[in-house]
């Protein structure tokens, strides 16, 4: 086989990059063995974020199921386990009482998820007919068929074609999605996906919608003690309602001014304001000044005073 006439030929195909790619590297390996010296072509392979769906959809989904392929699908959906090896799972893997579940991958440190009381009882519904949980399908790729079609069923019972895209690896893109918007964590996601590189694991980091910058935070608090730790974790002084002080934070902006001490301290009890309560106002209504402006503001203010002071007491004199 020429080499450059295969490089012809994969050129000319209607695949994707990440086709083409693949194409080559599987001819670089049979060059290899027989001897042909060949330079591969270069593909890069354009990366596509994983379709995430709704929540509901996944409900309606798993609902509308048999038992065995809704029992499947909760296990990823609530481990983020690769399908094989939910296929693999053992009876022995499971402890009811604990409500815990072990995932033994292939390659990798076993991996121990604690599972909610919907999935023990879709567990306990499971017939028991060997070692295996899924025992009753003779490959997954059966099982993979048989939720194919259960899928198309519910994706015209809810006139939702959205559903047809759901599939097993969707859900392991759902929960670790779901899992790092949570925890902000995107080592305990690499962990819980058994990623050996990180790479892999933050796409879902561009997944996770991010907060809004005009999105606020708000506590109540009732006691001193409550208040102390609302301060030092950054949150401002606003308003007292009925005895009751309020503390609100904005995006992390203003946090830390309080605990550091650059606005004073104020006394709990009803009634008592704020000290440098104007300063504090004009500092909230520049949220997007660097914090160093509003440090240079409240100095500059002080040095105009102190000026004012000075030209008072020369006249005076």
């Amino acid at each position: 086989m020429d080499p450059e006439s295969v490089k012809e030929v994969i050129a000319a195909q209607n695949w994707s990059d990440s086709g083409k790619e693949t194409t080559s590297y599987v001819y670089d390996f049979f060059a290899e063995w027989m001897g042909i010296r060949w330079e591969r072509p270069y593909y890069k392979a354009q990366r596509k974020f994983p379709f995430i769906p709704r929540e509901q959809e996944i409900n309606d989904l798993i609902a509308s199921c048999n038992k065995t392929v809704a029992c499947f699908l909760q296990i990823i959906r609530e481990t983020a386990a690769r399908p094989g090896e939910v296929f693999n799972l053992n009876w022995i893997d499971v402890d009811l009482e604990t409500k815990t579940l072990i995932i033994t991958p292939v390659k990798g440190s076993p991996r121990i998820f604690k599972i909610s009381t919907k999935l023990c009882n879709m567990l306990s519904n499971m017939p028991k007919k060997g070692e295996r949980i899924f025992a009753n399908h003779s490959s997954l790729k059966a099982l993979t068929v048989s939720f194919q079609k259960q899928r198309r069923k519910a994706s015209y019972r809810f006139g939702n074609p959205r559903m047809l895209r759901i599939s097993f690896r969707t859900l392991r893109h759902w929960r670790a999605t779901i899992e790092y918007a949570r925890t902000r964590d995107i080592l305990h996601v690499m962990e819980m996906l058994c990623h050996r590189n990180i790479k892999n694991t933050l796409i879902y980091t561009h997944l996770v919608k991010t907060e809004s910058e005009e999105e606020y935070t708000c506590r109540v608090a009732k006691t001193v003690e409550q208040a102390a730790g609302l301060i030092e974790a950054g949150f401002d002084y606003v308003c007292e309602i009925n005895g009751v002080n309020s503390s609100g934070k904005e995006n992390e902006r203003l946090a830390g001014i309080l605990s550091k001490g650059w606005w004073g301290s104020w006394d709990l009890n009803p009634g008592s304001p704020a000290p440098q309560a104007g300063i504090l106002d004009q500092a909230r209504r520049l949220p997007h000044y660097p914090m160093y402006l509003v440090g240079l503001m409240v100095y500059l203010r002080f040095e105009l005073g102190l000026i004012a002071l000075r030209f008072y007491i020369g006249r005076l004199f």
